[in-house]
């Protein structure tokens, strides 16, 4: 099934998303197809994505949050949803520890840079081992409304390019990397320890859409044959 028939056939609500977002769900979703998984979306508005994600994964349960208390009429079978803010750590943790750990979690809620970092900073370190964390809407970081700005530090554009830099950061630390010092520097705005980014596979970026993977490899093994 395409995540586009998972739509058409979903029971509840409706749903707004960019058009490309359904090739880049099928893509990188294809492997947890069938699997009974957990899967966390931030951002519930119509409720029409809860109930497509229970189309397009028939054994998982499905939790949702939001900040508006009358997305609670979505609740059903196998969907949850916890009413708070995506800028609450506690919050979060909470809702983790109450149904967790995540395979999947979606951030599709507030689109604000704060939103953005704070929610993936606290559940990022939180999703099972090879689990799958998509940040939707990115290009809010470009709008001054978001608190976006081309060229601030401070967005979850900013935040995914000091990933590229801190899955590479063994080569930064090498003795050849003679700009270690500068880019260093760069990494230091969104304060993040160089270990949380051991558990960081890779990540796939698309038009507006991030999906970053969590597994534990060792990235500066050279195998010789």
């Amino acid at each position: 099934m395409k995540l586009i028939d998972a739509v058409k056939q979903k029971k509840k609500g409706r749903i707004r998303k960019l058009a490309n977002y359904f090739g880049e769900y099928d893509l990188m979703f294809e492997k947890y197809k069938n699997r009974q998984l957990r899967l966390l979306e931030i951002g519930i508005q119509g409720g029409g994505s809860l109930y497509t994600w229970k189309e397009f994964f028939p054994q998982a349960k499905i939790i949702g949050i939001d900040i508006d208390e009358s997305c609670k009429q979505y609740e059903g079978e196998n969907v949850k949803i916890y009413i708070g803010s995506q800028e609450d750590g506690d919050f979060l943790k909470m809702v983790e520890k109450n149904e967790g750990p995540f395979d999947i979690v979606i951030d599709d809620g507030g689109h604000t840079m704060k939103q953005q970092i704070i929610t993936f900073k606290t559940l990022f370190p939180l999703l099972k081992e090879g689990g799958i964390y998509v940040i939707e809407d990115l290009h809010t970081s470009y709008w001054y409304e978001f608190g976006g700005k081309r060229g601030r530090s401070y967005t979850a554009i900013s935040l995914i390019k000091k990933i590229i830099d801190g899955i590479h950061l063994w080569a930064i630390q090498s003795p050849r990397a003679s700009l270690f010092n500068k880019v260093k520097n760069k990494i230091k705005p969104l304060q993040i320890k160089p270990s949380f980014y051991d558990n960081i596979r890779g990540m796939y970026v698309a038009d507006s859409i991030a999906f970053i993977l969590k597994e534990t490899i060792k990235k500066d093994e050279m195998i010789k044959l």
